[in-house]
């Protein structure tokens, strides 16, 4: 009896495909309450916003604007556009990401690999071309998050992603070479990584021994200032867990809180942890 049960659910047919199943289908997957939490996260978690988190959000918030700002401003140049094309970029993007966003780790906006593919057209046609590509990069992506085509990700091997990356990072440093020396831009230059390297070396007569000195200089500054500011905060907090560690009295525990709130120390933590997020910024 069993048996014939298990054989006639296997044998039943589907409902026929009619305009009705089709609008069903297309109300429980896109027009549902649970569809619209998914597309639209802040609905979900917006009703449950603590003020007390605004702190933390606001510090998250100037982070990623001193990083994401001059980013993208140097983007702009990279892609042969004006400076206020990165500006509005590095805006606009994590207010649309505010709402249909899902990762609270990512930060949205151009990117290195679509400013070089980008200003190749861009040196062409001006900047109605970047509008162009902009417009049909975000039809594509409307087109497979509606189609849920993310699972596409999942058959690219570690293999692939990790070259795709490497040869991204080459393209990029290949890019910033003639800007770094002050090589002027006086034609087109190809996309092609191997070409633009060809071209970088028959350019060197022209290089701007003060351009390249500053360039120098502020690459200096970015490094020390990283890592002078990572072994100050990491030193800092060895002392405080060392304290922590041996305060077992209450005598000690007092101490510690009075350490913790020493004004100057803490000022000065602040100071250099701020300078260390703002370092592009500040160049």
């Amino acid at each position: 009896m069993d048996a014939n049960v298990e054989t006639d659910e296997y044998e039943r047919e589907d409902p026929p495909l009619t305009i009705r199943t089709c609008w069903s289908w297309l109300r429980t997957h896109y027009f549902s309450c649970d569809a619209c939490k998914r597309r639209i996260p802040f609905i979900q978690w917006l009703p449950g916003y603590e003020f007390e988190e605004f702190k933390g959000d606001l510090i998250a918030g100037l982070s990623v604007a001193c990083t994401l700002i001059p980013q993208a401003l140097g983007l702009a140049l990279l892609a042969n556009l004006p400076i206020t094309y990165g500006l509005y970029s590095s805006i606009f993007g994590p207010f649309v990401y505010a709402i249909f966003g899902s990762c609270k780790d990512c930060n949205i906006g151009p990117t290195a690999i679509q400013a070089i593919f980008a200003g190749y057209y861009v040196a062409i046609g001006g900047p109605n071309y970047a509008i162009l590509l902009t417009f049909f990069a975000a039809l594509i992506q409307i087109l497979v998050g509606l189609l849920s085509l993310d699972f596409i990700v999942d058959f690219f091997s570690f293999a692939v992603i990790s070259a795709f990356i490497n040869a991204a990072s080459l393209t990029v440093i290949v890019s910033q070479l003639p800007g770094f020396f002050g090589i002027p831009t006086t034609r087109a230059r190809p996309p092609n990584c191997l070409l633009r390297l060809i071209d970088f070396f028959e350019d060197i007569p022209e290089i701007s021994t003060l351009d390249t000195l500053l360039g120098c200089l502020c690459v200096l500054f970015i490094l020390t200032i990283k890592f002078s500011g990572d072994h100050i905060r990491e030193k800092w907090k060895d002392d405080y867990t060392v304290i922590e560690e041996e305060a077992e009295e209450t005598e000690h525990q007092s101490l510690l809180r009075k350490l913790k709130r020493r004004p100057p120390k803490r000022v000065l933590k602040s100071i250099m942890h701020w300078i260390t997020l703002a370092r592009n910024l500040i160049i």
